[in-house]
């Protein structure tokens, strides 16, 4: 990215990081929030390659972990694996079906909420039990809708037609 993009991912990010910390919490459905982060993650790793996904799950993994209180570096390492995953394996996926864009962040989302978890039972935080399905898979397929309309619209923003 040059110049202009450059300014205009920098502003993007900016606004996840709003979406994240203050919109989502007046959009909750039963206090499931959808993962802006995570949405943002998946589609730049999809877009650009594993070292650029790596790059921005540490640091969106990073600004989570200093937004939601908790262990510094469990999401940040959760959220770099995944950026990982995703740009590495990018070019085999098709990206740009509604049906395969929701299967892919709502399989990254699981992928993250499931690492999160064995990551907390080693730091030894209290977890629920019920975890998986009263939190993870409701926060999955929400962040994997909530997913659609911005992956369309950031496709317009930065990978326009010539």
């Amino acid at each position: 990215m040059h110049g202009n993009k450059t300014i205009s991912f920098v502003l993007v990010i900016f606004a996840f990081l709003i979406l994240q910390v203050v919109i989502s919490n007046s959009i909750a459905v039963w206090g499931i929030k959808p993962d802006f982060f995570l949405i943002a993650l998946v589609f730049f790793s999809l877009e650009k390659n594993l070292r650029f996904g790596l790059l921005l799950g540490l640091i969106l993994g990073l600004l989570k972990d200093i937004f939601s209180g908790g262990i510094l570096g469990l999401n940040a390492f959760a959220f770099g694996l995944c950026g990982l995953i995703a740009g590495r394996y990018a070019k085999f996926i098709y990206k740009e079906g509604i049906f395969s864009q929701f299967i892919i962040v709502f399989c990254s989302s699981i992928f993250v909420g499931l690492l999160y978890y064995l990551l907390s039972i080693f730091t030894e935080l209290p977890v629920s039990k019920d975890l998986f399905k009263v939190i993870i898979l409701p926060v999955s397929a929400y962040t994997g809708v909530v997913a659609l309309p911005i992956f369309w619209l950031l496709r317009r923003l930065f990978y326009r037609e010539k």
